[in-house]
């Protein structure tokens, strides 16, 4: 298995539709200054299910969608695809591509078919590929200096922990609402107790 192609189009400075070959086992993006290095990794980065806002270096969730200039006008979405081949012998090759819309609306589509959330990161976790894994200039110093604990967060995070921490946040939520339930089942079992002894 391996990443084949990365695919912007109109996200942050990528007004156009822009294909990225990534066939090359080592591959190293380079230009000047505000070329937009830093946007082809967080667009990865936002693929994989990054939320962080800092992270995207955004203020909100539009500000990942092409802006306009003075001689074009902003665009009413932005996407991001990725495709990967190999990945298995029934599935040579699977597209993934998200899609923001100015109003918040986000759809994800995998192989052109409307996918859910969590079904869409589920194949990055299968794979071991996450937003943590997705490395830039900073955090490279963050991890020589160890700042906040960042080593470790990306250790684990290839490692592969991060999908049992999403999975064990879903199981807590469940057991939450479940304890909920039974918490208003036993007041109503306490009522019709003694509903039933008075009618005795």
């Amino acid at each position: 298995m391996r990443l084949r192609s990365l695919e912007l189009r109109g996200f942050k400075s990528f007004a156009e539709p822009t294909k990225i070959p990534l066939r090359a086992s080592l591959i190293g993006i380079v230009g000047p200054n505000g070329c937009g290095k830093s946007n082809i990794a967080e667009a990865l980065r936002w693929l994989l299910g990054e939320q962080k806002s800092k992270l995207l270096r955004i203020e909100k969730s539009d500000n990942l969608i092409f802006n306009g200039t003075q001689n074009r006008k902003p665009l009413p979405f932005a996407e991001v695809g990725l495709e990967i081949e190999d990945f298995s012998p029934e599935l040579p090759v699977l597209s993934f591509r998200k899609r923001i819309h100015r109003d918040g609306e986000i759809e994800y589509f995998i192989n052109e078919n409307h996918s859910k959330l969590k079904e869409f990161l589920n194949y990055f976790w299968q794979i071991g590929i996450t937003p943590q894994g997705i490395i830039d200039g900073n955090q490279v110093e963050a991890i020589i200096q160890d700042r906040g604990g960042a080593r470790r967060s990306i250790i684990e995070s290839l490692a592969g922990i991060e999908k049992y921490d999403y999975h064990k946040r879903e199981v807590l939520v469940e057991l939450e609402k479940a304890t909920l339930a039974l918490g208003q089942i036993e007041n109503l079992l306490t009522e019709i107790k003694q509903q039933a002894e008075i009618l005795e």
